[in-house]
């Protein structure tokens, strides 16, 4: 849900689907601008609708189920564009109120986790190449240091990917199909 006043101070809330479209103000009887949500918005899509701010929302759990309520496929299947991130730390929900289904951002505590992982493979394969130069025979040592230093690489790429998820950088939710409350509103 997107909170914020009209021109003239009236409180006004609509769904974020109209975020940049126009709403009808009551108070003002006339039409006002829909700013874009901030990045000052917490965003609560995992535990509420974005919709109509419902508590009773639902998991989706089989992506055959995702497939049978979008008529226009499962997005989560493969378009570059499309989510195809991990399926576990972020399932679809979908109200039980207003029929709508969205995404929610990647939870902070799995950039946690991501960015642990990434550190793990950082000191492991940085210590494979430096135990390397002191113990292994010379023949084989610049292989497994050229692929060490890969992965290293590699990690430093899934650390920094971590941080940016566990600092909150990892989006707003994503709203798949709008509820039918909002199929009647005015753009």
């Amino acid at each position: 849900m997107i909170r914020f006043r009209c021109h003239r101070g009236h409180d006004l809330i609509v769904g974020e689907f109209q975020a940049g479209g126009q709403t009808w103000c009551p108070g003002c009887d006339e039409f006002a601008k829909v700013p874009y949500p901030g990045s000052d918005q917490k965003d609560h899509s995992s535990r509420f609708c974005p919709e109509c701010d419902s508590l009773s929302i639902r998991r989706i759990t089989r992506r055959s189920e995702m497939k049978k309520k979008l008529g226009g496929g499962d997005p989560l299947a493969g378009d570059a564009e499309e989510l195809n991130q991990a399926f576990v730390f972020r399932l679809p929900r979908e109200c039980q109120k207003c029929a709508a289904i969205w995404v929610p951002p990647i939870p902070r505590w799995a950039g946690t986790l991501i960015f642990l992982a990434g550190l793990m493979l950082f000191l492991f394969f940085l210590g494979v190449p430096i135990y390397l130069c002191f113990f292994a025979p010379p023949p084989r040592q610049m292989e497994v240091i050229y692929v060490s230093g890969g992965i290293v690489v590699g990690s430093v790429a899934v650390m920094v990917y971590g941080w940016h998820v566990a600092a909150g950088g990892a989006g707003r939710a994503r709203i798949l199909r709008p509820g039918h409350e909002n199929e009647h509103s005015k753009e």
